[in-house]
């Protein structure tokens, strides 16, 4: 199992997927979210509700889009 890891915006992180695939997963505010709820804002203090873990998928909250990386592919 892996543990979530969050980024601060994604800078500076390089991957090379050497043998296998990786999937990688990038969550993001719901855009049908509503204005004054910052839930899934991870810029806001309130980016996760008191309870929320890491085995939450937080679907009420974020969305995500996932890329599939193969062997010879850097993101």
């Amino acid at each position: 199992m892996s543990m979530t890891h969050l980024d601060d915006g994604g800078l500076a992180v390089c991957s090379t997927v050497m043998t296998g695939s990786k999937w990688w997963v990038v969550m993001r505010q719901r855009q049908d979210h509503d204005e004054d709820n910052h839930r899934g804002n991870i810029f806001s203090t309130h980016a996760f509700p008191l309870g929320w873990g890491h085995l939450s998928t937080g679907k009420e909250f974020l969305e995500a889009e996932a890329l599939h990386l193969k062997a010879g592919d850097i993101l």
